[in-house]
C-alpha cells in the first residue's frame, strides 16, 4: 500500500510503499500527524515524570504547553469546507470524532470501576453519572467535549467575523473567566471549552496568514528525529 507526505504546498514530500500505515493517508497534513503522535508521547511522559519529586519541575514544563498544543492543531486544520456547513452539519462531524468516543470510554470505564469495587451505591452510582452527563469525563476524557465546545464556538464565530477580532475576543474572555474565576461543575465543559478558543484560533490564524510556511522539509525532518529519539 502507497503513502505519501505532504509539504505544506500540498505537493509530494515522500511517497512510502509499506504493509504498515506508519503515515496515515495521504490526505492527511504529515507534520501535523507527527506532532499529535509526539504530543501524546508527552502526556504520557509527563505523567510517568509527576510521580517522581526530582522530575515534578520537568512534568510542570511539559504540562504547560502539551494540551494548548493539541488545542493550536486542531485549530490549524479546520479547512474552508468546515466552515460552510450550517450549525447541524458541524455538530454532526464534530459528535461522531469527538463525543462519540467520549461516551463510550466514559461509559466503559464507569461499568468497569462499578463493577471492579463492586460499589453500586447511590452516591457512587449518581457521581458517576453526574460525570458522565455533565460532560466532566473520565480523567483526561474532559479534552474531548472541551474540543467538541471550542471548535463549534471557533467556527460560529469566523462565520460572522474575522480571524484577528475573534483571537482578541477569545483572549479577552479567558482574561475575566481568570478575573471572575465562577466555574460551576454543570458549566465546566463550556468554561475549558472557552478558554481552549484562543489556541484554537491562534492555530487557524497560523495557517490563514502562513506564519509557520518554512520549509517543509526541515519542519519534517525536525519531527521524524523527534519520533525516534522519543521512541
Amino acid at each position: 500500500m502507497e503513502y505519501t507526505l505532504k509539504n505544506f504546498d500540498g505537493s509530494n514530500f515522500l511517497t512510502k510503499k509499506s504493509n504498515m500505515c506508519l503515515i496515515f493517508c495521504n490526505a492527511r497534513i504529515a507534520w501535523v500527524d507527527l506532532s499529535k503522535g509526539i504530543g501524546i508521547i508527552l502526556v504520557i511522559v509527563a505523567h510517568i515524570l509527576n510521580q517522581c519529586a526530582t522530575f515534578q519541575e520537568l512534568s510542570k514544563l511539559i504540562y504547560s504547553f502539551h494540551m494548548p498544543l493539541f488545542f493550536i492543531l486542531s485549530g490549524y486544520v479546520i479547512s474552508e469546507k468546515t466552515r460552510s456547513l450550517s450549525f447541524t452539519e458541524l455538530v454532526k462531524k464534530y459528535a461522531s470524532s469527538l463525543l462519540y468516543p467520549y461516551w463510550f470510554y466514559t461509559l466503559a470505564n464507569i461499568i468497569i470501576s462499578l463493577v471492579c469495587k463492586q460499589d453500586f451505591s447511590i452516591s457512587t452510582v449518581s457521581r458517576y453519572l453526574s460525570n458522565f452527563l455533565f460532560f466532566r469525563g473520565w480523567n483526561a476524557t474532559w479534552f474531548l467535549p472541551a474540543l467538541f465546545v471550542a471548535l463549534i464556538t471557533a467556527i460560529i464565530l469566523l462565520k460572522h467575523f474575522s480571524v484577528k477580532w475573534n483571537l482578541l475576543f477569545s483572549f479577552t474572555v479567558c482574561i475575566i473567566i481568570a478575573i471572575i474565576p465562577i466555574h460551576p461543575n454543570i458549566i465546566k465543559v463550556l468554561i475549558l471549552g472557552i478558554l481552549a478558543l484562543p489556541f484554537i484560533m491562534t492555530g487557524y490564524l497560523l495557517k490563514k496568514f502562513s506564519f509557520i510556511k518554512i520549509r517543509s522539509e526541515v519542519c519534517l525532518g525536525v519531527l521524524y528525529y523527534l519520533k525516534y529519539v522519543l521512541i
